[in-house]
This record gives C-alpha cells, sequence and structure tokens, in this order.
C-alpha cells in the first residue's frame, strides 16, 4: 500500500479544501510536514485513521470545522456544510479512492443532524473509476490494512506509548502477514467436519450417538471454562512470581544481607540474655536450697575439725577399748532383766552375768572407746558425703560467676546491635510477604496441575466419544459414506493445522530475529526482544547468566516498538515459508504515517530510529515539529520527496503550505 494524497475538506481546523499529495518515489520516499504543536499535526494523522474505519480519538468529537459549523447555524433550515477526507493510494497495483462524508444539516428546529457516507472505488490506468459493493467496502479496507494493526502505521506520540499496552495481537497479525487464509481454510473445514455429522442423523443408532455428541459438547464447553480459567492462574503465578522475584532482590541487597545478619544476630542474642538470666535464677535458688540444709550444711562447717580428730584417734598408741554404740543404762537393763536381748536367760554368778559386769565397767561413762569408735566410723562414713556437698556449693558458685560474666557480656552486645538497627528497613515484613509471593505462585501451580489434569480427562474422554461415534457409524451403512467423507476431510483439515502451525513458528521466529536485529541497530545495551505467544514482543534484561523480563522507560519503549513495526514490514514484504522452503517476494508495500514520534527519543536515539524507519518502510509520512526534525533531518534529507508546513491561520484554520525544498 503505497499513499499517492489526502484532500481534506472542512475537517476540524481545515478550513476548506486542500490536498496533501504524498511522495512515492523510491529513492524519495519520505514526506516532511512540520508543524508546530496545536498546528493540526494530530488531527491529519487521525484523519485517515476516520477516512478508512470510521474512528477518532478526538475528545470534541465534532468533525465538521468550527467557523464553519457557526455559519451554518446562523442559515435557514435545509442548509447543509459537508466534512470530508479523500485518500487515495495503491494497493497490489490496483489504485482506490477512499471517501468519507458527514454532512451537518440545520432542522427546522434549529438542531443540527448528521449524516455519515463512504465510498470506495477502484480506478483504472484511464482513470475510470469503478464503485465498490457498499457491503463489501469495509470488506476491501481490511484487506489493505487491518484496522487492529492500523495503530502500528498511523499513529501519534501518545499512540506509540500505548502499543506496549495493546493485549492481544495475534489475530491482527496473522490476518497482516497472511496466516489468516489458511487458519480461514481450517474453519471451513470444520465446519464441513460439523455438517457431516449434522446429515447422519436419522440412523437407527442416532440416539446413542446423539448422546455421545451432547457429551462431547458439555466436555468441550468445561474445557473452555477451565482454558480462561487457566489463563487467570497463569496470570496470577506470573505476578506472584515478578512479586517474588522483586522482593528478594530487594532482601539480598549487600545492604539489607549485612541488616538482616544483624537483625539475626540481635534476636539470638537477647533469646541467649534471656536463658542466661533464668539460669542465673535458678543457680541461685539451688545455692539457697544447699545452705538452708542444717545437717549437711553444719557437717559442711565442722567437716576439717571431725578430720582432724578422726586422724588424731586414730593415731593414738593406746587401744581403744569398749563397745560401739552400747551405753551403761543399757546393760544395766539386760542385767535387771537376766535375760539377753537374743533371748537366752542368765543369773547373778553365772558366766554370762560376769561377763557383762565386765563390760559395764569398759562402757561410757566409766570407758569412752566404744564413743570414739562411733565417732570415727560415723565421720568416715560422712567424709565423702561432705565432699559432694562441697563440691556442689563449689559448682553452683562458679556458675553463678560465670553467668553474671555472660550476662554483662551479652546486655553490652544486645544493646550495641539494637542501636545500629533501630530504625532500619523491616525485613521481617519484607520476608513475611517474599514467603507469601512464593506461596501464593506455588498454590497457583496447584491449582494449574489439578485444572490440566481435569482437561486432560475430558480430552481423554471426548476421544473416546468420538471413537464410540466412529465405531457405531460403522454398524451402519447409511453412515459409511458419510464416514469416508468426514475423514476426507480430517485428513485435509489436519494437513492444514500442521502447515499452519510450521508456518507459524517459522513466522514467529522470523517476527523476532528481525525485531531484534532493528533493536540492536538503534539501542546499545545488553537486551533482548522476546515475541510472545500474543505477539507482544516484550524486553528482556541480562543479569549476570540469567534473562529477566524487563520494565521499559518511555524512551526504551519508543525503540522496541520501532523496532517492533519494522519487523512488521519486513516480514509482511516475504510470503510464508512454503513447501519448497523458498521465500518469494511479496508485492505488497506499506507507509508509516508518524506524528511526533520522537517525543519520548533522546537525540541520539532519533537518528538511529529515523535510519531504521527509513531502510524498512516503502513510505514514511512525517508530521513533526522543527525541533525533531533537526535530528531527524541528517538521516532523512536526501531521502525527502515532499516537503510541507503547517500554518496556523486562526486556533480554528490551519493551511498546508508547500515548500520549494526539503530543508
Amino acid at each position: 500500500m503505497l499513499l499517492e494524497s489526502i484532500t481534506l475538506n472542512n475537517f476540524r481546523q481545515y478550513k476548506g479544501t486542500q490536498t496533501i499529495r504524498f511522495s512515492t518515489d523510491p529513492e524519495k520516499n519520505v514526506t516532511v510536514i512540520l508543524g508546530e504543536n496545536t498546528n493540526g499535526k494530530t488531527t491529519l494523522v487521525q484523519s485517515f485513521i476516520w477516512c478508512l474505519y470510521n474512528k477518532t480519538e478526538f475528545k470534541d468529537k465534532d468533525i465538521l470545522n468550527a467557523e464553519v459549523n457557526n455559519d451554518l447555524l446562523s442559515k435557514p433550515s435545509g442548509s447543509a456544510e459537508t466534512a470530508s477526507v479523500i485518500v487515495r493510494l495503491n494497493h497490489n497495483d490496483t489504485n482506490y479512492v477512499i471517501e468519507r462524508r458527514e454532512t451537518s444539516r440545520v432542522s427546522q428546529y434549529r438542531k443540527v443532524t448528521k449524516e455519515n457516507s463512504f465510498k470506495v472505488c477502484s480506478v483504472d490506468q484511464m482513470g475510470n473509476a469503478t464503485p465498490i459493493d457498499p457491503s463489501e467496502a469495509g470488506n476491501v479496507i481490511q484487506s489493505i490494512l487491518p484496522e487492529n494493526l492500523s495503530d502500528y502505521f498511523f499513529f501519534w506520540g501518545e499512540r506509540i506509548e500505548k502499543l506496549s499496552e495493546r493485549k492481544e495481537l495475534t489475530q491482527a497479525v496473522k490476518q497482516f502477514l497472511g496466516l489468516d487464509t489458511m487458519a480461514i481454510a481450517i474453519k471451513h473445514l470444520d465446519m464441513v467436519i460439523r455438517t457431516i455429522i449434522a446429515d447422519n442423523k436419522g440412523g437407527p443408532v442416532d440416539d446413542e450417538i446423539e448422546k455421545l455428541r451432547a457429551n462431547i459438547r458439555r466436555l468441550e464447553n468445561e474445557n473452555k471454562k477451565f482454558e480462561k480459567e487457566k489463563q487467570s492462574l497463569e496470570e496470577n503465578q506470573k505476578y506472584y512470581e515478578n512479586e517474588a522475584e522483586k522482593l528478594f532482590k530487594e532482601l539480598t541487597t549487600s545492604e539489607n544481607t549485612q541488616l538482616q545478619q544483624r537483625q539475626n544476630e540481635f534476636k539470638n542474642k537477647s533469646n541467649r540474655l534471656e536463658n542466661a538470666k533464668n539460669e542465673l535464677e535458678k543457680a541461685r535458688d539451688n545455692l539457697l536450697k544447699h545452705f538452708s540444709d542444717s545437717k549437711n550444711f553444719t557437717y559442711f562447717l565442722s567437716d576439717k575439725l571431725e578430720k582432724k580428730a578422726v586422724e588424731i584417734l586414730k593415731n593414738n598408741p593406746e587401744p581403744v577399748v569398749g563397745w560401739n554404740y552400747i551405753d551403761l543404762n543399757a546393760i544395766n537393763e539386760i542385767i535387771k532383766r537376766g535375760k539377753c536381748i537374743c533371748g537366752n536367760e542368765f543369773c547373778e554368778g553365772s558366766e554370762v552375768y560376769n561377763y557383762l559386769i565386765k563390760q559395764r565397767d569398759l562402757v561410757a561413762p566409766n570407758v569412752v572407746g566404744g564413743v570414739i569408735n562411733s565417732f570415727i566410723e560415723q565421720a568416715e562414713r560422712r567424709g565423702p558425703s561432705n565432699d559432694n556437698y562441697y563440691q556442689s556449693i563449689h559448682q553452683d558458685y562458679k556458675k553463678i560467676q560465670e553467668l553474671n560474666d555472660e550476662i554483662v557480656d551479652l546486655e553490652y552486645e544486645v544493646n550495641s546491635l539494637k542501636k545500629l538497627i533501630t530504625g532500619k528497613s523491616d525485613l521481617k515484613r519484607i520476608n513475611k510477604k517474599y514467603e507469601d509471593a512464593l506461596q501464593e505462585a506455588k498454590e497457583s501451580a496447584k491449582k494449574l496441575a489439578v485444572l490440566s489434569s481435569k482437561k486432560e480427562k475430558n480430552e481423554q474422554e471426548i476421544s473416546r466419544n468420538n471413537n464410540s461415534i466412529k465405531s457405531l457409524m460403522n454398524k451402519n451403512a447409511k453412515f459409511i459414506k458419510q464416514q469416508k467423507q468426514m475423514a476426507y476431510a480430517e485428513q485435509v483439515r489436519d494437513r492444514f493445522k500442521e502447515e499452519y502451525k510450521k508456518n507459524e513458528r517459522t513466522l514467529k521466529s522470523k517476527l523476532q530475529d528481525y525485531v531484534n536485529q532493528n533493536f540492536d541497530e538503534v539501542y546499545s545495551g545488553d537486551r533482548r526482544i522476546e515475541i510472545d505467544d500474543k505477539y507482544n514482543a516484550v524486553a528482556w534484561n541480562r543479569v549476570g547468566d540469567s534473562w529477566i523480563k524487563s520494565e521499559t522507560s518511555p524512551g526504551l519503549e519508543t525503540v522496541k516498538n520501532f523496532a517492533f513495526i519494522s519487523g512488521l514490514v519486513q516480514c509482511a514484504k516475504e510470503k510464508i515459508i512454503g513447501d519448497e522452503g523458498e521465500e518469494e517476494a511479496n508485492p505488497n508495500t506499506y507507509p508509516l504515517v508518524l506524528d511526533a514520534p520522537f517525543s519520548q527519543a533522546d537525540e541520539r536515539h532519533v537518528p538511529a530510529i529515523s535510519e531504521l524507519i527509513s531502510k524498512n518502510a516503502e513510505q514514511i509520512i512525517l508530521v513533526v515539529m522543527k525541533k525533531d526534525w533537526n535530528y531527524a533531518e541528517k538521516v532523512l534529507r536526501d531521502k525527502v520527496g515532499q516537503f510541507y508546513k503547517l500554518k496556523k491561520v486562526t486556533e480554528t484554520h490551519t493551511v498546508f503550505d508547500e515548500e520549494d525544498e526539503a530543508a
């Protein structure tokens, strides 16, 4: 498609009839239209969109020039004025004249009514115009340039920033680059197969087949719902994965890593300080318990004296005689009874009696030998117990001293760490958000797995039902012919689908290669562009050995979108790779109509972008301010074939002024 001219009549601020002729010279394929802000640059570009697709993005929806409209209101009822745009272009060696008109008419009630008309004519070499049927006029425009791709060929400064917000480009790109024909063929074959199935009704197994088909429809509808839910879950999972990635980066910065270590150290030492205080309290309690044990404490205090006494008594050269633990009263009681505690009786003067009398003289208080022996025995038995008692007191006291020292050190360290972390980032909160994001992403992944499993089961059941239908149809002679027809249609459709997928992969790969080549020519940095499944261009940034999706500045977004637009134009010049694997030239060409395209680009990128679009686009119509043209002129000067300036007569009246030189 090459644009030859545009004629505006009373369209917004373009009062009267004015025409711009565009350069179609392959060597000088650039038309420059200079204009400052409010001079009507964006209006000029939007006039193309209005003429071709009956759409504008004006806040004020009135098309008719304001001055003409005011004059119309003062005229008699029935008076009318027309705003129109005529675009002349050539596409596939055919000339077209496209005209859209809006007629405003004053009614008898002094109200203005509006009528819109649209006409497309093909023009032969002799200049004869043949109107195209109005019912087909819109389809002709769509075949020349699909409306949903027009944003990439007619745009102004604000539009190029919004290109990255487009959610779905798949159908538009496929239509633009020629894949839609095969998609239409596949759709048609699906319809043929459904028609054959419908023609099978009336057979003896029809009810059973219909039940199976109804179940298939139910399962297919269920799978469609699953697919929508899957898309939502995938977006949710991607969102939380990105959130987790951002939070992880925040957590792992050197400053935050050091802060995290200090916070962990503060927490651990605070816990240890609390535990040490508890241990100190227990050690003090144990020590007090030792001293509250009066018996052991008394022996403990006399331990050294008792050991010294035992040593002296045991080293005494005189033998210690007497019975241990037997006193004078006990022997007197036995003599009085005349019966030993063992049960043997005795009488006065007997051998036993005389022995007891003799022993009575050896016990206390007559002789202290037995008392001494008892003392020595008890003192020696108490010795180890006293040692253990002393050791316990010593250990508890030592532990108290150690804990006191540790508490002093820990209190100093805890206070020092507290000063370092007070008022710093709340890493605990960030870490909680990070863990929550990971959990959300994990939950979405689990739900996706369950959903995929359900969908797979449905598909298996659909396959079983289809096999059952085929089996039932085989049993019925009436369906044999239809079965062959359907099998043939399915084979052709499946072959088309196979080719379609292969060509789509080739197209997407080729588009991505072109876009990255274009991007590298303009942008110097370690980034790359990926064309996703919806044909959106996504920027990725290298971080170490990995690539991560990156946010783009307005300037980088401009560069990325121009690289994508140029890649589309390059692909549009070629046909999809055929059976022989050869590429053939496509005669289609496409213009770029740009208003203030460099508003977000710096002076370094403007020449590079200019070089890129002039190399790939067959025609450029550049509506630009003088200051931006100064940067682009270095590259485009020798390629300018037409040069205009916009002059504002009034706020509601702008005229074209054709210059003799493009400088």
